[in-house]
């Protein structure tokens, strides 16, 4: 977890202002449970959490700018673990 925080100034100009341990659910318990390091991003909860598990949660439902933001956010996450052995 220290390793993340340290990447958090690059994250702030993108509008993710914290990051934190925990959290899980019935679709990603699992993977914790095999010793998978779990992530979530929620640039806006409220929206998400009107398709989240429902029918309606396919890429169309998200606004292309977030899901461009989140493919961003994604890709920079990606490349700072590898470059730090994560």
């Amino acid at each position: 977890m220290n390793k993340i925080k340290t990447i958090e100034d690059i994250f702030k100009p993108l509008g993710i202002q914290w990051t934190r341990a925990g959290g899980g659910g019935v679709d990603i318990t699992p993977l914790a449970d095999r010793g998978a390091i779990l992530g979530n991003l929620m640039p806006d909860s409220q929206k998400y959490f009107d398709y989240h598990h429902s029918a309606l949660n396919v890429p169309s439902a998200v606004h292309p700018g977030e899901l461009e933001l989140q493919a961003v956010i994604l890709a920079i996450l990606a490349y700072y673990l590898a470059q730090e052995g994560v």
